[in-house]
């Protein structure tokens, strides 16, 4: 099975592991795309502050919330961000997601994929990056729900490539000193084709999930709750 929103295979999981797409749906669902770093939205600290004191409440319309917690994102740094106070473990993860979630952050992930693929003999022509976290599911599943799907703490990535192929791709990063992007999995994909040039495993992304659980629960500790 392939997912609707970027084409991935997902075989038969409910999930797309790379654009986190719900596969298997129960009623019809907007597919959300990935955002374009390039036409990035700026809003105010204020909104921020009013998005994250709000307890998220589960509605329609969760593709204008997602475009709006990015919009969000891109005004805050992880050091501001992660120094805010948290009431809940699901507050610690939607702080991550904002820090993470930056126009700086996302085009520094697209120049390094860009350069990792142009050494590797792969021309992009244009991309898309998405953080992936609980940000994007807290509009329509319950909290618990989420958790144990273990869906986040990566960013997504993808671009049309020269010779009409695409890129796929998963990439975690948390912008420590000196830290660099690990490139969890890519491939070179066409509608019927499938190049792995990082090999897709379970573990990794379970790795991945596990690092952005382990930071939100250190967020929480620090807060004293």
């Amino acid at each position: 099975m392939y997912c609707p929103n970027c084409g991935t295979n997902v075989g038969d999981a409910n999930f797309c592991p790379n654009c986190g797409q719900k596969v298997k749906v129960e009623k019809p669902q907007e597919p959300e795309k990935a955002v374009d770093v390039k036409s990035q939205n700026i809003i105010s600290r204020d909104e921020l502050k009013k998005q994250v004191s709000e307890k998220p409440k589960k509605k329609h319309g969760c593709l204008i919330s997602l475009l709006v917690f990015f919009g969000l994102a891109a005004v805050v740094g992880i050091g501001a961000n992660l120094g805010a106070s948290v009431s809940t473990l699901e507050d610690a993860y939607l702080q991550i997601d904002h820090a993470q979630a930056t126009k700086e952050h996302c085009e520094e992930i697209a120049a390094y994929m860009d350069d990792y693929l142009e050494a590797a003999g792969y021309f992009p022509l244009g991309y898309s990056v998405e953080w992936i976290g609980y940000y994007k599911y807290v509009e329509d599943y319950e909290f618990e729900d989420w958790q144990s799907w273990g869906l986040g703490g990566y960013y997504s990535y993808s671009a049309n490539l020269s010779t009409g192929e695409m890129a796929n791709g998963r990439v975690q990063c948390y912008w420590g000193e000196g830290e660099t992007p690990t490139i969890v999995n890519l491939n070179i994909e066409t509608a019927t084709t499938e190049n792995p040039i990082v090999e897709y495993s379970d573990e990794a992304i379970s790795a991945c999930f596990g690092a952005y659980t382990q930071m939100a629960e250190s967020l929480l500790e620090s807060s004293g709750k």
